[in-house]
């Protein structure tokens, strides 16, 4: 330790602690038939004044001083930033099937636009109870419309992995309509942030106008480039150190830029991932050599930085139940509703219509990661933080029970059609 500076002794046992309590809760979710995200944010918030500082405060302030909260930040922001790069590359760019990819866009609307609007005049409403002061109404409903919208892509497909549906018809529209929906919440969370006073400073023209140049840039002028280089490796068929340290400074590049503008360093890394070219060999490279590192280690930090800011208790408080309440119903309630009804309109029955609904609300790591983006901006209290937080957690673990309950009889259907391959 130099001075007054971190000791490496003071965030081993922190990280120590973190990384087993995440193991831990993540196979016990993944026993109880939940996906392991799950247990790993149950483990974060149990870290947290939640659990933690409310029984053994002492023990929580010894153990997570304000040094290792900024270590903490830092590294889970590092590791954030990687994992949303590795999003957007998972999402795929085209469909050959026309019809899946125009069902796939009326859901994925559907899914987004009557929360957006309910959530957001519910919160409109109710700005002057639990918006931060110096917040605008017209801001803070914007986001909170925006975070109550989204969509957890990348648990969603680990979900539709384990219960094998991923290659059906039903699997197909879900995870390319998730996929279009967290895009189209990530283009609102840039602009929301853009036209808030919290956008770094810098002023919408050019929070907004950096963001419109930044994408086309990427489009136009990096992917070309990007093309040619994916073209070599693809003919090397693999991935070198070099590719790999030009992967991470293209991306940390980004992140800079977009965070820099005033719009959010993981708006940077999920547009570049997205530009990225679809190639088997970079996928397959790149998954293997970061997604492993960043869920095992990345993201328990971060899910334990996300609890040291949840204080579940706080929502409970009479000031805050009705609110609470209301901003679950129409979280959980409203999203299911919409694309249950936008998937019968498409034609499926009302037990297929239904599993998808469950499904499509799962919010997972996605809204964690926009309700710390909007904490870390001022845009939300803590109250609101600890509200979004138990909306991911409660959506995502009824993902799989709403999907069993509504397609039990389904799914063996799908084994005697032959739509399900094995």
């Amino acid at each position: 330790m130099n001075g007054n500076g971190l000791s490496f002794l003071e965030v081993i046992p922190a990280l120590a602690i973190i990384l087993a309590l995440a193991q831990l809760c993540g196979r016990c979710a993944a026993w109880m038939g939940q996906p392991k995200v799950v247990g790993e944010i149950v483990a974060g918030i149990m870290l947290g004044p939640t659990l933690l500082g409310w029984v053994l405060p002492d023990w929580e302030a010894a153990l997570f001083t304000s040094q290792v909260k900024s270590f903490l930040d830092v590294f889970s922001q590092i590791g954030i930033v990687i994992y949303m790069f590795l999003v957007g590359i998972g999402i795929e760019h085209q469909s050959r099937d026309r019809t899946l990819l125009l069902q796939a866009g009326f859901l994925g609307l559907a899914g987004i636009l009557p929360v957006f609007l309910i959530g957001g005049s519910a919160a409109f409403l109710l700005g002057d109870v639990i918006s931060p002061p110096h917040v605008s109404r017209f801001v803070f409903a914007f986001y909170m419309g925006t975070a109550l919208s989204i969509t957890a892509f990348p648990v969603l497909a680990r979900i539709l992995h384990d219960i094998g549906i991923v290659r059906t018809r039903i699997g197909n529209l879900v995870l390319t309509a998730a996929s279009l929906n967290d895009a189209a919440a990530w283009l609102l969370l840039a602009l929301v942030l853009s036209i808030s006073n919290t956008g770094g400073g810098k002023g919408i023209w050019v929070s907004a106008g950096g963001g419109v140049l930044f994408i086309f840039f990427v489009l136009f002028a990096a992917r070309p480039l990007l093309q040619r280089w994916v073209r070599k490796i693809e003919a090397a068929g693999r991935l070198s150190q070099v590719d790999l340290a030009v992967v991470l400074l293209s991306l940390f590049s980004a992140a800079w830029f977009t965070d820099w503008i005033g719009l959010h360093a993981l708006f940077g890394s999920f547009v570049l991932g997205a530009a990225m070219p679809q190639s088997p060999v970079l996928r397959k490279y790149l998954h293997s050599g970061l997604m492993d590192l960043v869920v095992f280690f990345f993201l328990p930090i971060y899910f334990t930085y996300s609890g040291l800011n949840t204080y579940l208790l706080g929502i409970f408080q009479t000031v805050m139940l009705i609110p609470s309440l209301v901003i679950l119903s129409i979280a959980f309630f409203g999203k299911y509703t919409s694309c249950m009804l936008a998937t019968r309109k498409l034609g499926f029955s009302w037990r297929e219509s239904s599993s998808v609904g469950g499904l499509m609300n799962a919010r997972g790591l996605m809204e964690l990661l926009i309700a710390n983006i909007g904490f870390s901006n001022g845009i939300i209290s803590q109250n609101v933080f600890s509200i979004l937080v138990l909306m991911a957690l409660a959506t995502t673990v009824f993902a799989i029970p709403i999907y069993n309950l509504s397609l039990f009889s389904i799914k063996d259907k799908f084994y005697q059609t032959g739509q399900l391959d094995e």
